[in-house]
């Protein structure tokens, strides 16, 4: 698991112990795919408070619960639309964590400034 150094976001050892606990729950263990994930659930398994945990996100990722989750999803998708098996936009969202393909083209045109689809023609495997 990384661990960042506290010059990275705070100044304050608590911040990025906290940030690492977060972290390891959310990404490493990678439930961030869960659909029903909720800051309630990340603050009681992380044993945080909710406050420290959109402090925490604004300060080092620059968005709060909702932003941060869908971002990770996000980044997760864009291995499955890469992947040789061709899936379907539909199905890249529901196993990235999105309930539907329209809010997961909303967030993955926020975060890479296209659409799925271009995404994967501008990185997809090229045919010979």
């Amino acid at each position: 698991m990384p661990h960042f150094e506290i010059s990275e976001f705070s100044n304050n050892i608590q911040d990025v112990e906290v940030y690492n606990r977060i972290h390891k729950y959310v990404v490493i263990e990678k439930h961030f795919l869960d659909k029903d994930i909720t800051a309630n659930i990340i603050v009681r398994q992380c044993d945080i408070k909710k406050k420290s945990l959109n402090r925490i996100l604004r300060l080092k990722e620059d968005v709060a619960f909702h932003g941060y989750i869908n971002k990770l999803r996000v980044i997760y998708a864009t291995n499955l639309l890469l992947d040789p098996s061709n899936m379907l936009i539909e199905v890249v969202a529901l196993e990235a964590g999105f309930n539907n393909s329209r809010t997961f083209v909303r967030n993955f045109k926020a975060v890479y400034n296209m659409t799925p689809s271009e995404y994967r023609r501008r990185y997809g495997l090229k045919k010979n």
